[in-house]
């Protein structure tokens, strides 16, 4: 894919830093949480994803990839019926085969791309398939790229 500005990266996790807190998600202002609140009880720092993060050099970029890695890793297991929905949400919309009915160079394409986007260990868990045949592969890899 194409990368973004590290300005465009920051502008993007803004955005998603004020949603939260419109939805009334904590933020990580960098304040002091480890005293106590009014009622005596320790307050802790909220764990704002978009946040700067508690590294010594704050890096919002960082610390939210290294989160959403971490949420993926110990929390995302895929089972039987994930790899169906993921199979059904990419068939949606674009010439839906007839059950049974061999798969389309579309879906292929389909998961050629969640593959790049998911990285290939999630999307052999989900079961994705690449094309059977070589060269229709590559060429399907091909037009993703144009």
């Amino acid at each position: 894919g194409v990368g973004m500005a590290r300005g465009e990266e920051e502008d993007y996790l803004a955005l998603w830093r004020y949603v939260g807190w419109l939805l009334g998600v904590g933020v990580d202002d960098g304040g002091a949480y480890a005293g106590d609140g009014t009622d005596g009880v320790p307050r802790r720092r909220p764990l704002d994803p978009c946040g700067p993060g508690r590294a010594p050099a704050p890096d919002p970029i960082g610390h939210s990839r290294a989160l959403l890695q971490s949420i993926i890793h110990h929390i995302l297991d895929p089972d039987d019926s994930s790899a169906v929905v993921a199979h059904h949400l990419l068939r949606v919309g674009r010439d839906l085969p007839a059950p049974g009915a061999p798969a389309s160079k579309w879906f292929y394409f389909r998961t050629l791309q969640c593959r790049r986007f998911v990285g290939d260990p999630l999307a052999d868990a989900l079961q994705l398939p690449l094309h059977p045949y070589l060269p229709t592969r590559v060429a399907l890899h091909c037009a993703s790229t144009l």
